[in-house]
């Protein structure tokens, strides 16, 4: 079942030993991106340089709550980040460097990953990432979760960056979400520089271990710990989060290989490991550069992980598509004309009144039905799977772009068809789709536009929109939604020059036949929509469609 994570805390936990410049930018920066309700923790680990005086007057005037523990001398990171998570409330915990630059919609993203009901786990899925080879009935859940970035190990690493400020920075973190859209993977460790920690693991497994002192090599143990207590790690690829990269060490004259060379041998002795071997090495981003981040790389940790975890978002998948495909009772192998497997795909939220009608008119059409649900409260999963569907959940964090990805990346077809819950096929229209379904061919893909005719109120209003739509096109990697509300396919697939066909082929929509509800609709997307423009004023275009409603 959906989460509802609107009212729970987050907690977010910064350790600081002085560097108050990198401090100052990464508050600010979770001030300008916030996501209600949070708290604010940070440990003064010891700090000279004026950090006291500066968090005692954000204290003053900070719109969330604000607890500074101090500390006389360092006590290195874990032990910090363990101060840090003993005070905190929140239900999200969340690790934070104070050389970390946040943006635009992190706090959600991650969260939003750490709710998601995976299919993480089945009696087929091989545990490609070493641990007790887990594949139970019972699944595993999303533990911890992080973001990419232009300093962190592979697989979280993203190279060549084109921006050489933070305001370029914003933009191409803005342009990488949008490329990006819905897609994770998982993963065997994450890097701790900013990472989300749920409630249940540290109950599970507790906080950071105090024995690799200053840090590294501590989120590593953190990551062994969770997946032997049952957890997944998961990364939010779409997702980009600005480091600078060990300013506490080097700011504070700390031999950074000598403790790396340190804590690994901790760790391998911990673990009953082999030693590590070349490490991964990382070059600080230094503001007017824009120059590769990482000169060196283990072949072995730089390959392993993006082989084997998906970036599509399903885990350990093989490229090829697999089959055969579980065909709905209404439809057989028999009758199925086309060589292309194609998915339906929907996301809903309490539509128990409108999907039996939509589902009923397209029974029997499709290889796979994929819902995704963003919290019903009524019988909605229920009515899905009686269709035959395969429902997961998906945190509600206003952007039907990320949703409409969530279920786009669980579809094994090699086409996907999309409706709303309140769509629906008459007869001759399911006559014309039949056809067109039949007629696919691999090696001539299209995607196809589909008419949507909008049913009239009561009192006549709403019968004359008719809008054309990108319904029907091919599932490739890279190919997702873009825009938090009337999202569209279509740039994705203008990218992938990908041709587009006009079908005469109707779709009725029925969600605007009761005023009210057709009122509190455009409520919520002008809601979402002004929060679009006020962060992405670049997408100033998509006013035109909604005030054309």
């Amino acid at each position: 079942m959906a989460v509802n994570t609107r009212d729970r805390l987050a907690s977010i936990i910064i350790p600081c030993w002085n560097q108050l410049e990198y401090t100052r930018f990464c508050l600010l920066a979770l001030v300008r991106h916030k996501r209600p309700p949070w708290e604010l923790i940070v440990i003064d680990n010891g700090s000279t340089d004026g950090t006291g005086i500066y968090l005692a007057g954000v204290q003053d005037v900070a719109p969330v709550p604000v607890t500074v523990v101090s500390n006389a001398q360092n006590l290195g990171f874990p032990a910090a980040i363990n101060q840090g998570l003993k005070v905190a409330r929140g239900d999200y915990l969340v690790l934070l460097n104070n050389d970390a630059v946040v943006t635009d919609g992190w706090l959600n993203q991650l969260i939003a990953l750490a709710e998601m009901d995976s299919e993480l786990t089945t009696k087929n899925t091989k545990d490609t990432k070493g641990g007790n080879g887990r594949g139970d009935a019972d699944g595993m859940r999303n533990g911890l979760v992080g973001p990419m970035s232009n300093y962190a190990s592979p697989p979280q690493l993203v190279e060549n960056l084109p921006y050489s400020n933070l305001e370029e920075m914003q933009a191409f973190a803005r342009r990488w979400c949008d490329e990006h859209r819905g897609q994770w993977f998982t993963t065997a460790k994450l890097s701790g520089f900013c990472l989300l920690m749920k409630r249940a693991v540290y109950e599970a497994v507790g906080g950071l271990d105090e024995q690799f002192g200053p840090g590294l090599f501590d989120d590593d143990d953190l990551a062994e710990r969770a997946r032997r207590a049952g957890f997944e790690l998961a990364v939010a690829h779409n997702l980009f989060v600005h480091h600078y990269g060990s300013r506490t060490f080097q700011g504070n004259g700390i031999d950074g290989e000598r403790v790396l060379q340190e804590n690994g041998d901790k760790f391998a002795h911990k673990w009953g490991l082999p030693a590590v071997g070349q490490r991964v090495i990382l070059r600080p981003w230094v503001q007017g550069e824009n120059c590769p981040q990482m000169t060196q790389r283990n072949a072995d940790e730089g390959t392993k992980d993006q082989e084997t975890s998906g970036r599509n978002g399903r885990r350990n998948e093989p490229t090829t598509r697999p089959g055969p495909f579980h065909l709905r009772s209404s439809a057989s192998s028999a009758d199925k004309n086309s060589e292309v497997a194609v998915s339906l795909t929907m996301i809903v939220g309490d539509e128990e009144k409108n999907l039996p009608a939509c589902l009923s008119s397209v029974a029997g059409l499709f290889d796979e039905i994929v819902v995704v649900d963003t919290g019903s409260k009524d019988r909605t999963r229920e009515i899905a799977r009686e269709f035959g569907a395969r429902v997961f959940d998906f945190v509600w964090v206003d952007d039907f772009a990320a949703a409409r990805n969530a279920a786009l990346a669980r579809a094994k077809g090699d086409y996907a068809f999309w409706l709303g819950a309140d769509d629906v096929l008459d007869p001759p229209q399911r006559v014309k789709l039949q056809a067109l379904l039949d007629g696919l061919r691999l090696g001539d893909e299209a995607a196809y536009v589909v008419r949507c005719w909008c049913d009239p109120g009561p009192n006549g209003d709403g019968g004359q929109t008719v809008v054309d739509h990108i319904r029907l096109f091919p599932v490739r990697e890279g190919v997702r939604w873009t825009y938090a509300v009337h999202e569209q396919i279509l740039p994705a697939q203008r990218r992938a020059n990908v041709p587009v066909r006009w079908t005469d082929l109707t779709v009725r929509h029925t969600g605007y036949t009761d005023p009210a509800l057709r009122e509190r609709k455009l409520q919520r997307d002008w809601k979402i929509l002004d929060a679009e423009l006020a962060e992405r004023p670049e997408n100033s275009g998509q006013w035109p469609v909604v005030s054309g409603q």
